[in-house]
């Protein structure tokens, strides 16, 4: 996940190392899923699902994932597994959805020196990943409470991803907890796929920010042609029309 992020954060124009390395491998990857969903071309709204038969869901509901992340973080550390069972004991949890209910977030509470997780299970297998990604955010927030400087309670958006993203890998081997066997595979290689597919999304908003910021007096329309440019950059093999 560092390297992840020292490509994203060496912005400042076009991203050569993602260029050559990365857009190459998830043009592949993008082919590859096409042929599995059996399709002429794939298309945006169709990048979410990886095969025919469905992505994979969690086995259980709130109370059964709950269950199973006391286990998973238990196993991670204690101190892990303590701060999520604060979190639990202490009510320091929404995350079953409602109507009209926003989307997932962790929050610091700096009056009381906690994080607070809101997220909206719906029975995919976002539940999981979101879950554990806003426990990385939590427990960055939780191991640096006694942090005189809120900046070092609450770092910058780009620091804070590498705790939130990290977990997400380090999860990996307790996810048969939650999909089973055969699940737990296609989520393990669903999410390494996505994390990929990601970083030429990640650099060309990097990208398409510079030349917003580059030509402040720029009209909707050239900037609309802006990104336009970015997607045949840096998003090739995905259909947006």
């Amino acid at each position: 996940m560092i390297q992840i992020h020292v490509l994203l954060l060496c912005g400042g124009g076009i991203n050569q190392e993602v260029l050559e390395h990365v857009v190459p491998l998830t043009q592949r990857l993008m082919e590859k899923q096409r042929a599995r969903l059996g399709l002429e071309k794939l298309y945006v709204h169709d990048a979410g699902l990886f095969s025919l038969e469905g992505n994979p869901n969690p086995q259980g509901d709130h109370d059964f994932i709950v269950a199973r992340a006391i286990e998973m973080f238990d196993d991670l550390g204690v101190e892990l597994g303590g701060c999520f069972r604060m979190m639990k004991n202490n009510h320091l949890f929404d995350l079953e959805a409602r109507q009209n209910k926003g989307h997932a977030g962790c929050y610091y509470l700096p009056d009381y020196g906690m994080p607070y997780i809101f997220s909206s299970f719906n029975g995919t297998m976002n539940d999981i990943e979101v879950f554990v990604h806003e426990m990385g955010h939590a427990f960055q927030y939780y191991s640096s409470r006694h942090q005189q400087l809120l900046d070092y309670q609450v770092p910058t958006w780009d620091s804070c991803e590498i705790h939130s993203m990290s977990l997400e890998f380090l999860t990996y081997p307790f996810m048969e907890k939650f999909f089973g066997d055969k699940g737990a595979k296609q989520y393990r290689q669903i999410h390494l796929e996505k994390s990929l597919l990601f970083l030429p999304y990640g650099v060309a908003i990097d990208h398409f920010q510079h030349l917003v910021y580059a030509n402040p007096k720029a009209t909707p329309a050239e900037r609309h042609a802006m990104w336009k440019e970015m997607e045949k950059l840096y998003q090739v093999g995905i259909g947006v029309t």
